[in-house]
Protein backbone atom coordinates (compact mmCIF):
# COMPACT_ATOMS: atom_id res chain seq x y z
CA UNK A 1 0.00 0.00 0.00
CA UNK A 2 1.27 3.47 -0.83
CA UNK A 3 0.28 6.90 0.36
CA UNK A 4 -1.37 8.65 -2.56
CA UNK A 5 -0.17 12.02 -1.35
CA UNK A 6 3.46 11.20 -0.61
CA UNK A 7 3.99 8.03 -2.65
CA UNK A 8 5.63 6.41 0.35
CA UNK A 9 5.23 2.66 0.74
CA UNK A 10 3.49 1.53 3.94
CA UNK A 11 4.86 -1.99 3.90
CA UNK A 12 5.77 -2.46 7.55
CA UNK A 13 4.29 -1.58 10.95
CA UNK A 14 6.79 1.17 11.71
CA UNK A 15 6.12 3.03 8.46
CA UNK A 16 2.34 2.74 8.97
CA UNK A 17 2.65 4.13 12.50
CA UNK A 18 4.71 7.07 11.26
CA UNK A 19 2.22 7.79 8.46
CA UNK A 20 -0.71 7.67 10.89
CA UNK A 21 1.13 9.86 13.40
CA UNK A 22 1.64 12.49 10.69
CA UNK A 23 -2.12 12.57 10.06
CA UNK A 24 -3.24 13.54 13.56
CA UNK A 25 -3.11 16.68 15.64
CA UNK A 26 -3.12 17.17 19.40
CA UNK A 27 -6.88 16.57 19.48
CA UNK A 28 -6.53 13.21 17.71
CA UNK A 29 -7.93 12.11 14.39
CA UNK A 30 -11.48 13.46 14.41
CA UNK A 31 -13.71 11.72 11.86
CA UNK A 32 -17.00 11.59 13.72
CA UNK A 33 -18.31 14.77 12.10
CA UNK A 34 -18.53 13.15 8.64
CA UNK A 35 -20.65 10.00 8.68
CA UNK A 36 -19.50 8.79 5.23
CA UNK A 37 -15.84 9.16 6.21
CA UNK A 38 -16.45 7.43 9.55
CA UNK A 39 -18.18 4.49 7.86
CA UNK A 40 -15.41 4.08 5.27
CA UNK A 41 -12.74 4.37 7.96
CA UNK A 42 -14.45 1.73 10.12
CA UNK A 43 -14.73 -0.60 7.13
CA UNK A 44 -11.07 -0.20 6.16
CA UNK A 45 -9.82 -0.61 9.72
CA UNK A 46 -12.04 -3.67 10.17
CA UNK A 47 -10.62 -5.26 7.01
CA UNK A 48 -7.08 -4.45 8.12
CA UNK A 49 -7.60 -5.92 11.59
CA UNK A 50 -9.26 -9.03 10.19
CA UNK A 51 -6.21 -9.70 8.03
CA UNK A 52 -3.90 -9.19 11.00
CA UNK A 53 -5.82 -11.33 13.50
CA UNK A 54 -7.14 -14.07 11.19
CA UNK A 55 -5.42 -17.39 11.90
CA UNK A 56 -2.98 -18.52 9.21
CA UNK A 57 -4.79 -20.44 6.49
CA UNK A 58 -8.18 -19.25 7.80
Amino acid sequence: MRSGLLGVGMSDPTTRKIMLALCVGSEGYVISADEKVRMKFNSLVGDFLNRGFRPAGG
